[in-house]
């Protein structure tokens, strides 16, 4: 039995690393995924103070003008999928600017959002509870 082979490219590792990985990437074709890690800790407190300045940030905009605008016609092209946690903080918002972008080059690609591990509205319930921190039992 054959296998099946998936090539998986890893273009950005940061928020603000270099932007050539994507096109490095696609340039060797056969690219079945590329991913983008956008979610450091100082990366979560820029997009938290872009939040709180205004409701439709909190997502690593350069994703969208750096990344994905130069790059998506060749993505579509070579039928790539895209795994990103670009969204960070608002990640209905990242997609919609995506969705915008894909409206207006005409590009017609599937996004989805995955979301659910923001926790905020719940700090209460937490500081109310018993939980403790894990390793110093210090209660929250």
């Amino acid at each position: 039995m054959k296998k099946k082979v998936l090539n998986i490219g890893g273009a950005i590792g940061f928020w603000g690393e270099s932007q050539i990985g994507t096109p490095q990437l696609l340039k060797q074709g056969s690219l079945d995924y590329i991913v983008y890690d956008y979610l450091a800790e100082i990366t979560l407190s820029i997009m938290s103070r872009a939040k709180i300045n205004d409701p439709e940030k909190g997502y690593a905009t350069d994703f969208i003008t750096k990344v994905i605008k130069p790059n998506i016609k060749e993505i579509a092209n070579q039928g790539t999928k895209v795994i990103s946690n670009a969204g960070g903080l608002n990640p209905e918002a990242c997609a919609k600017a995506i969705m915008d972008l894909l409206n207006e080059i005409g590009v017609d690609l599937k996004i989805a959002v995955i979301s659910g591990d923001d926790l905020i509205s719940e700090v209460k319930d937490f500081e109310n509870s018993e939980t403790r921190e894990m390793f110093s039992n210090d209660a929250f």
